[in-house]
């Protein structure tokens, strides 16, 4: 890429920004890469054919969970189905929204005729209690899609009102504040917490996305496009350097992403300019070129101007 600049000056300096950004002595400010690297692809257990949402473990192990059934599918770090889990207890007849695995036990959300509720089971299935979702002093119908739990705080995500509800903590889903969405992220379907951002994928007539968003102020950060090889993703979930998605278009599966943040930015590179002097009220024509190896777009300004 090429800049040619024109100026009635003398002493000059140029910062080239992309994803990556450096000044001329090459100091980087930005290292985000955009774009999403499909790595692997994970066909799931003859009888989940209808899997709703999905969570991976800190060791890699992956739960999902039907939609109507009760019943979690639990397959290993490479996709191995090892077991099929009974959910017990009170979850009958519910309409499976979400689960999250968090503190050695899974959360699953239900959305029942009315209200809400998260029902919490230990690893095996085996039922432990029952949490109604609260705002406000009473429970409400949220048309709620996803749950993920990070640093003992809920998030869930809500396809009516288009916002991601935040609640006290593990034990006390209280709400106590919310996000809004991208506008463009309107069919929200699952939501997941990594470091400090909360993906949550859309599954809309038009195109298939992962949003990711700030955890702190909820600010939107990144769009990733998944539509080469989603046709209708149901969950999400992210684990050390992968996004898993989960899909029932066709056969269902899970598509395996390089995660963005895990990979390596290569800085942008300047070719060296050197310096000019001319006399006052003359005109200077300077050619900038700059690459990327990354492909990312190069924008240029002027950071220094001339006095």
């Amino acid at each position: 890429m090429k800049l040619t600049a024109i100026f009635s000056v003398f002493g000059l300096l140029f910062l080239v920004c992309g994803v990556g950004a450096l000044t001329l002595d090459y100091n980087e400010v930005s290292a985000q890469v955009l774009d999403l690297v499909h790595v692997d692809t994970i066909r799931l257990h003859n009888g989940n054919s209808y899997p709703h949402a999905m969570t991976v473990t800190s060791d890699g192990e992956i739960y999902v969970v039907e939609e109507f059934r009760l019943q979690v599918y639990k397959y290993g770090a490479n996709g191995t189905h090892l077991s099929t889990i009974k959910l017990s207890g009170d979850d009958r007849d519910y309409y499976h929204e979400g689960i999250d695995a968090y503190d050695n036990k899974l959360y699953v959300l239900d959305d029942p005729s009315g209200v809400d509720f998260v029902h919490i089971y230990h690893t095996n299935g085996t039922f432990i209690t029952k949490k109604d979702l609260i705002f406000n002093g009473n429970t409400k119908d949220y048309a709620l899609t996803g749950i993920t739990i990070h640093n003992n705080i809920p998030y869930i995500v809500d396809r009516h009102e288009d916002r991601i509800h935040i609640y006290k903590s593990s034990d006390e889903f209280t709400k106590t504040s919310s996000y809004a969405l991208a506008n463009d992220n309107s069919v929200p379907v699952g939501i997941a917490a990594y470091n400090d951002s909360l993906y949550v994928i859309d599954n809309s007539n038009i195109v298939q996305r992962i949003f990711v968003y700030d955890v702190i102020d909820g600010n939107h950060t990144s769009t990733y496009d998944i539509n080469m090889y989603n046709n209708n993703p149901t969950g999400i979930a992210v684990h050390g350097s992968n996004i898993y998605v989960a899909d029932y278009g066709g056969v269902p599966k899970i598509f395996v992403y390089d995660i963005p943040s895990a990979r390596a930015n290569n800085a942008p590179v300047i070719n060296h300019i050197q310096s000019v002097s001319i006399l006052a009220g003359q005109t200077l024509t300077v050619g900038v070129d700059a690459s990327d190896a990354d492909g990312d777009t190069l924008t240029y300004s002027l950071t220094q101007k001339p006095a």
